[in-house]
């Protein structure tokens, strides 16, 4: 399995362990394999969404929205994370 420890957390509801992860500035449009059977290819932003995890769904937009200067995290790169739904 290649998932990001981030997308990990959020696939486990670890708000805790997102918050803290953010401090190291991961990008949470990185696509890797979820850790649940269905195998797609999927980021953190769309997984937190899918699993209906709204309040780790808002702190990764509070996160993106802090870093919206830096080119990975335009709200072009945030609507393409989305379109993965």
């Amino acid at each position: 399995n290649n998932a990001t420890p981030l997308l990990i957390a959020v696939e486990n509801a670890h708000y805790d362990v997102v918050n803290a992860l953010l401090s190291y500035q991961p990008n949470p449009f990185i696509i890797t394999a979820n850790i649940n059977k269905d195998k797609e290819n999927i980021n953190a932003l769309a997984q937190a969404l899918k699993l209906n995890q709204i309040e780790i769904l808002d702190l990764l937009l509070q996160y993106c929205a802090r870093r919206v200067q830096e080119p990975e995290f335009s709200p072009v790169n945030v609507k393409k994370a989305f379109e993965q739904i």
